[in-house]
């Protein structure tokens, strides 16, 4: 018996084994998030170098606070969808300029962090667990709609938006639209959808093979790669491909849309603070959309935690839902949207190896390290990376 426990102690692993496999799991997570951050900053009307730039503090303080050792935290479909829809994203820029879009997104990262704290003050964590599955079920095929509105000009002209504000106009669509009322803020994109899908001819050929080869093989690619391969490392092949077909059909000369250089200002390790330009004016309509958002949110976080109880872990909603407001205030305070938990990366922080929360940690820490050779997805088109929140979305809401 003595020869056995020697054994066992032998074959635990060693400190340094569990930090050198909690780098390489946080390494790799980052790896598969880079075109996922790209896409959700745009996704909630940000510029995609926003979710490169701004998001990595966020993640190390939530890795910082869990107490779930697989449990990653980031921007998703959902709180992207959520942030453009409760901040009217499209009509704010229009009328006040994105610079100042930005800084409502700040102070929205804000008030979702006060309203996560103070409902895990109150001990209001566990109701979450409570609320019915058909209005989460609501919300999520609320946000798949909006975002299928949201990615569609990106996945299917070269110039996204813009072409598609401009072809409406020319056919003489949007002179027909009713003016809105202000409370039907989603209309416009409502109608936007169905003039794209009722016009196939006014789609640009190119971007639309982009998309459907890069949507085929998020759905089917993963069975024909190698086992060995570790979950989501086919988001980063097409991304890859993507990006090398791109430049060998000089893309961006021929009209269409990619990522582009980030800014030498936007590469610095910790990102400015933001506070005093603040739009404080906004918060009395932002107050309940704040206390909504923070209580779906936290419901991925719920269904994640729950799903890795059969692996006998324990976790404490109080702590991770006010770990969720430390994130989204961090957030706030460095010029990022609001953060969530991510079940694509804690699955895939799982199936990595990870030992502890140290992974979600190099996560944020590599996030921010690695922005200065990010320049090598300026050729990345955006179709590449407007899918991947189209695809999650539709296998959320499917779940």
């Amino acid at each position: 018996s003595c020869a056995t426990m020697s054994d066992d102690k032998s074959k635990k692993p060693s400190l340094a084994a569990d930090l050198l496999q909690d780098l390489q799991s946080g390494i790799a997570i980052t790896c598969v998030s880079v075109p996922s951050a790209i896409a959700y900053a745009e996704l909630a009307g940000l510029p995609g170098v926003n979710g490169l730039t701004r998001v990595g503090p966020a993640l190390v303080m939530h890795g910082m606070g869990t107490g779930v050792k697989w449990l990653a935290s980031g921007t998703t479909s959902l709180t992207a969808a959520a942030t453009a829809v409760d901040l009217e994203a499209d009509a704010y820029t229009e009328k006040h300029g994105m610079d100042a879009y930005v800084q409502l997104c700040c102070l929205y990262s804000l008030m979702v962090a006060i309203a996560s704290l103070l409902l895990a003050a109150t001990g209001l964590g566990a109701l979450a667990k409570r609320i019915p599955k058909p209005v989460v079920a609501g919300f999520k095929w609320g946000a798949a709609l909006v975002i299928l509105a949201a990615q569609s000009p990106t996945c299917l002209f070269f110039k996204g938006k813009k072409e598609v504000a401009d072809l409406m106009a020319a056919s003489g669509a949007t002179a027909a639209l009713p003016a809105f009322p202000g409370f039907m803020s989603g209309a416009s994109a409502m109608a936007r959808l169905a003039w794209i899908y009722s016009h196939p001819v006014a789609w640009g050929l190119m971007p639309a093979i982009f998309t459907l080869c890069v949507m085929a093989f998020l759905i089917e690619g993963k069975k024909y790669l190698p086992k060995g391969l570790p979950s989501g490392s086919e988001v980063l092949i097409v991304t890859a491909v993507s990006t090398a077909a791109s430049h060998y059909l000089t893309y961006a000369e021929l009209g269409g849309n990619v990522v582009g250089a980030i800014p030498a200002a936007a590469t610095k390790l910790v990102p400015d603070l933001f506070w005093a330009e603040l739009p404080w004016d906004e918060v009395p309509r932002l107050i309940v959309p704040a206390l909504i958002f923070a209580m779906v949110n936290f419901t991925a976080t719920i269904a994640i935690c729950g799903g890795f109880e059969v692996d006998g872990l324990k976790w404490d909603a109080s702590r991770e839902l006010a770990n969720q407001g430390l994130a989204n205030a961090v957030a706030g305070l460095t010029g990022c949207q609001p953060v969530g938990g991510s079940l694509t990366r804690s699955l895939l922080t799982k199936l990595s190896g990870a030992s502890s929360s140290r992974a979600a940690i190099v996560n944020g820490v590599s996030m921010m390290v690695l922005l200065p050779y990010m320049g090598i997805i300026s050729q990345t088109p955006k179709v590449a990376i407007g899918i991947k929140p189209l695809r999650s979305s539709m296998l959320t809401t499917l779940q």
